[in-house]
């Protein structure tokens, strides 16, 4: 039931963020706050980041579809990049492997 939640709570945030108002600003807004959320959640806590991660992969998808142009675009991915080696160095010292597999599958469908 909890994932459930988390599913339909993940897609209400990405309709707020893309069809709400309509403006591109509020995509940035949604992509930029969910890098900073993640940046604390991956270092801290890497097990209770996947849902966070699957909302900013998809819309960052939605960003490259409709051609929304990100602010320091380059310094995100390298700061996603960071993320996923110490999500996997973490995981992996963790023994939950299928968790990080699954992290990392999320933006590469």
């Amino acid at each position: 039931m909890g994932r459930t939640i988390r599913f339909v709570a993940n897609d209400q945030l990405f309709s707020i963020a893309t069809k709400a108002t309509g403006k591109q600003s509020v995509v940035i807004f949604f992509i930029t706050f969910l890098f900073d959320i993640i940046q604390n959640l991956v270092t801290e806590k890497p097990h209770h980041s996947r849902d966070a991660f699957h909302l900013l992969c998809n819309l960052l998808r939605y960003s490259s579809q409709v051609k929304i142009q990100l602010p320091k675009s380059e310094q995100l991915l390298l700061v996603e990049i960071d993320w996923l080696r110490q999500a996997k160095v973490t995981l992996k010292s963790c023994s939950h492997n299928s968790m990080y597999n699954s992290i990392a599958d999320e933006c590469a469908s």
